[in-house]
């Protein structure tokens, strides 16, 4: 069981989504050296220290959501370094997926940014596999009830109200990019329908909110729209709890 108090940081988080995209890409040989992890994950954000990796290779190892294994020295292998393989256990996979919302959450940092790859492979993972029974779901993909908080509900949907009609009444960003315009709307609609049902699950609802009001932040930044939907976000962690 992970304890409470475990509260990954970005690069565990990038660490765990590696191994995931590998787990999900190549079932059969879901491990990836530990050389490999390294040059994959300073490639995407800071360079990190490799007794850094080591630590945090070690503290997902004990908590059981990784396993590692010696293997025979390769031709490609550095020179100095041990031939260590890793990859995600069940457990460490289950953690992943169910912590969708976390993954959607730590996407942009001040320094450098998760890959948007983990949170969609996450929530897409979940979706096709689904949760028996909401007892075991981490508190990142529980169920929230509509009716436990009607008035922000509420207040949510009036927000997203006005981001929509905003968004539809502007004519310039339609003509540079009516495609992606007519997609933002899309997706407003999709986060606007999940959140009128009577209950939500966090992460999906994490995820929709995402990938629609971010988009809004980005395209309608120099404008109040772009606040609004900024505002939006952080109204729809507070309501969800995250």
């Amino acid at each position: 069981m992970i304890e409470d108090e475990f509260q990954p940081d970005r690069l565990t988080l990038a660490l765990l989504g590696e191994l995931l995209v590998q787990s999900e890409s190549f079932p059969f040989q879901p491990f990836m050296r530990l050389d490999e992890l390294y040059l994959a994950l300073n490639a995407i954000g800071d360079q990190f220290d490799r007794l850094i990796l080591d630590d945090v290779v070690e503290e997902l190892s004990d908590l059981g959501l990784v396993r590692t294994v010696s293997d025979m020295p390769r031709a490609n292998d550095r020179l100095g370094h041990r031939a260590i393989d890793v990859a995600l256990t069940p457990a460490g996979i289950f953690y992943c997926i169910s912590r969708s919302a976390m993954f959607t959450d730590q996407i942009y940092g001040p320094t450098w940014d998760l890959s948007d790859r983990y949170s969609d492979l996450t929530f897409a993972i979940a979706q096709r596999f689904g949760v028996a029974s909401d007892e075991a779901v981490p508190a990142s993909d529980r169920i929230v009830l509509a009716s436990d908080n009607q008035p922000d509900f509420d207040q949510l949907n009036n927000k997203l109200d006005a981001i929509i009609s905003a968004v539809s009444a502007d004519n310039e960003v339609a003509a540079s990019n009516l495609f992606g315009r007519d997609e933002g709307l899309r997706k407003l609609k999709e986060l606007k329908s999940a959140l009128l049902s009577p209950e939500v699950r966090v992460s999906a609802v994490m995820y929709l909110g995402y990938k629609a009001l971010f988009w809004v932040v980005e395209a309608f930044a120099d404008k109040p729209v772009g606040a609004l939907a900024e505002q939006a976000w952080l109204s729809l962690k507070s309501l969800l709890g995250v």
